[in-house]
């Protein structure tokens, strides 16, 4: 048998979108099982039954049978949720959502990059916070011209947004491409934001560059309002030497 230690690991390092994406889909089934009605009440009275609280895989599925399966009956099985909850991968039962909402999103970009339209006149209006992650995470990574990130941004004002996700996907970008106008905003964003999924991968593209001693002075100035493991993490990124505690302030 193979027997895995998880003392001094990082919980981090396994970070995935997998278990999340589940149990979207999860929800996604039942809301088209018990339609939109019942489904809802049922989310608004779970939320208000557990406020506050963190609960237990055998909680929620006391509570979904009460009061959703046994309630109405004949509807999902205890062995359908089994299957979500307790299989591996995904049940061949799942009838897959079906979206095209980012397709006119990459259609506008490939226009956009063919220079066949400015990015002003991009119809981006009815855009949600996801519609713009797609928008800018699909960009080319490298060899994104200077004058392009800089229309985008005249255009959208990226840098310096206060959507943390938005601002994420474009400081990501803009370092990919060496697009270094961002870095103040940049600095200001990393003292603000403390989620180290949000700051490592920035700090560590940084450390990369030519930029390694911006980002690390910048680090230690915003260091004390980091979370204990975000600052392992970095501390051991800019061990070239002694982390200065005593000058975080």
């Amino acid at each position: 048998m193979l027997h895995i230690t998880l003392s001094e690991r990082d919980p981090d390092d396994a970070f995935s979108g997998v278990p999340y994406v589940k149990g979207q889909l999860f929800l996604i089934f039942l809301e088209q099982k018990y339609g939109r009605q019942r489904f809802d009440a049922f989310v608004k009275d779970y939320f208000s039954h557990f406020a506050f609280q963190s609960i237990t895989t055998e909680q929620f599925r006391e509570y979904l049978s009460l009061n959703l399966l046994n309630k109405y009956p004949n509807i999902v099985s205890e062995a359908e949720v089994d299957t979500w909850i307790e299989g591996q991968g995904l049940p061949s039962f799942l009838v897959p959502p079906n979206s095209h909402a980012f397709d006119d999103v990459d259609l506008q970009r490939q226009t956009w990059l063919e220079g066949k339209v400015s990015a002003k006149a991009l119809k981006t209006k009815t855009w949600t916070v996801h519609q713009w992650l797609r928008f800018i995470s699909e960009m080319p990574r490298i060899n994104l011209h200077q004058a392009k990130l800089a229309e985008l941004d005249n255009a959208f004002h990226f840098t310096g947004t206060s959507n943390s996700e938005i601002a994420f996907a474009w400081y990501s970008l803009a370092l990919d491409n060496r697009y270094y106008t961002v870095l103040p905003a940049l600095k200001q964003y990393v003292n603000e934001i403390g989620r180290r999924r949000l700051i490592l991968p920035l700090y560590q593209t940084l450390a990369s560059t030519e930029h390694y001693d911006w980002a690390k002075h910048v680090y230690l100035n915003a260091r004390s309002g980091y979370h204990p493991q975000t600052q392992a993490s970095l501390d051991l990124l800019f061990a070239d030497k002694p982390i200065a505690h005593e000058h975080n302030h």
